[in-house]
C-alpha cells in the first residue's frame, strides 16, 4: 500500500527505539534522505532557516516550537518517508516534526496524549500533548506490524491493529500499559479501529478482496462480525462521529456513515469527498474531517456529515497516510 522504510522489517526488529535513537543520534539523522519540510501557501510559507528547526535529531523524537503545547495540534503521519508532521488546528501552520521510521495510523487521548505505532519498529509512541520525547515506548506484538491505533474513552485502553501475515491480530493495552492481550478478527486482517461512547471496539478489515467489519462490546473476549451490506473497494478508517460508525471507501474517496443495529448495519448517510484521490485514514473532529491525501500530497479539510469540496488544504506533503487531532486541556 505504502513503501516501507529504509531498511527491511526484520532488520529493524533486531533494534529497540532506544538503540536505533543512540545510532541514529550518533550519525546523524537519515543522511541518506535529506530532510524536507512540506511546502505551504504564500501564507503559512517558512523560511529555510526557520524550517530547519523543525529536524528532529533523534529517531522517535520531536522537535517542537516552545509554545506548541499551549496549542490546539494537528498531526500528520508520512509513512513513506517516515515523519510526522504537527501543525496548529485548524489554522494548519508547522509547528513540529517528529521522526520515525513508518508510521502511518495516529491517535489521540482524551488528555491530548498522541500515539504513533511505526510499523517497522513494531513499537508505540506515546507523546504528551506537544511533546518532544516519548512518554513511554510500547512493545508490539511478536511479529506484528502496528498499522492504526484507537483509545477506548471509558476505560483508556489502547487497540492497536497489527496487519501482518501470520495472520494479523488487534492488541488492547490495558490503561495503555504493560503487555497487551491479542485478538483476532473473523475471516480477515485488521487494519483501522475506533471506539464508540460505550467502550466497543470496531475494526475493519479484509482477505481475499472481501471486506469485514467487527466489533468487540465491552468486556467481551471475542470480536463478532457485522454484517456489512454496503459494498466498498478497498476499505479505509473507521471513526467513531460521536453518534454513528464512519466507514472509508479509499478507491471511491466515499465516508458511509453506518448505524449499527445488534449485528447489522444501515446506511444512514454518505459524505463524498470531492476532490480527494486516496484518503486513508482520516480523522473526525466535530463537523470536521481531515483527510490525508496519498496521492495528492495533501490533506484536506471536509465539512462532516455533508461531504462536498475540501474547505481547506495543507499542500504538499509527500505520501500522508495518518492524522490526529490533539486538543489542549482547556478543552
Amino acid at each position: 500500500m505504502i513503501a516501507h522504510g529504509l531498511l527491511s522489517m526484520p532488520t529493524w526488529r533486531g533494534f529497540s527505539a532506544l538503540a536505533l535513537a543512540a545510532l541514529v543520534a550518533g550519525c546523524g539523522t537519515r543522511n541518506a534522505q535529506p530532510f524536507a519540510m512540506p511546502a505551504f501557501t504564500a501564507t503559512n510559507s517558512l523560511p529555510g532557516t526557520e524550517r530547519s528547526r523543525f529536524r528532529p535529531f533523534a529517531l522517535g523524537h520531536a522537535r517542537m516550537e516552545p509554545d506548541a503545547k499551549n496549542k490546539d495540534l494537528l498531526y500528520i503521519s508520512a509513512a513513506a518517508t517516515g515523519w510526522v508532521y504537527v501543525y496548529t488546528y485548524p489554522r494548519g501552520r508547522l509547528v513540529g516534526s517528529m521522526d520515525f521510521v513508518e508510521p502511518e495510523g495516529l491517535c489521540a487521548d482524551r488528555s491530548g496524549n498522541i500515539f504513533v505505532p511505526d510499523i517497522q519498529l513494531d513499537e508505540i509512541f506515546e507523546f504528551a500533548h506537544g511533546g518532544s520525547t516519548p512518554i513511554q515506548i510500547l512493545q508490539g506484538v511478536p511479529y506484528g506490524a502496528p498499522l492504526d491505533c484507537a483509545v477506548d474513552p471509558v476505560t483508556g485502553n489502547l487497540a492497536v491493529t497489527n496487519d501482518s501475515n501470520f495472520p494479523g491480530n488487534v492488541a488492547v493495552y490495558l490503561n495503555a500499559r504493560g503487555t497487551p492481550r491479542r485478538y483476532t478478527l473473523p475471516r480477515a486482517y485488521p487494519k483501522y479501529c475506533t471506539y464508540n461512547d460505550g467502550g466497543t471496539l470496531f475494526v475493519d478489515g479484509g482477505d481475499q478482496g472481501r471486506s469485514e467489519l467487527a466489533e468487540l462490546p465491552r468486556g467481551a473476549n471475542s470480536f463478532e462480525k457485522l454484517s456489512l451490506h454496503q459494498k466498498t473497494g478497498a476499505m479505509g478508517a473507521v471513526q467513531w462521529d460521536g453518534k454513528y460508525v464512519a466507514l472509508g471507501d479509499i478507491n471511491i474517496n466515499v465516508v458511509y456513515r453506518l448505524r449499527i443495529e445488534g449485528l447489522n448495519t444501515k446506511v444512514i448517510g454518505t459524505a463524498k469527498l470531492v476532490g480527494a484521490k486516496h484518503v486513508f485514514q482520516f480523522w473526525i473532529q466535530g463537523r470536521r474531517l481531515i483527510g490525508p491525501d496519498e496521492y495528492a500530497s495533501d490533506v484536506g479539510f471536509w465539512d462532516y456529515p455533508a461531504g462536498g469540496s475540501a474547505t481547506k488544504t495543507i499542500g504538499g506533503v509527500v505520501d500522508p497516510a495518518g492524522s490526529a487531532v490533539s486538543l489542549t486541556a482547556n478543552h
